[in-house]
């Protein structure tokens, strides 16, 4: 029984660990000037990106879109 009980919670913990750091390298949104790594909520100063999502920004220029969070569409930071 306890075998079972791990197996699922572990299960479950991969198949949300999965959903919530899908990237998408295909978005329109452009990191702007030099960025240290780190995620960043889109801003009306970044062409093509929505406030309301996370970005990763890389300091070679590529972007990853994380999608939508809660926080960004509040107050425009990662945590409010």
């Amino acid at each position: 029984m306890t075998f079972k009980y791990i197996s699922v919670v572990l299960l479950l913990l991969f198949s949300a660990s999965v959903v919530y750091s899908a990237c998408d390298y295909t978005t329109k949104c452009k990191c702007i000037g030099p960025h240290p790594q780190g995620q960043y909520c889109g801003t009306a100063g970044s062409p093509g990106c929505d406030p309301t999502h996370v970005y990763e920004c890389s300091p070679e220029g590529n972007i990853c879109d994380y999608g939508y969070r809660v926080s960004c569409a509040q107050c425009g930071a990662l945590s409010c």
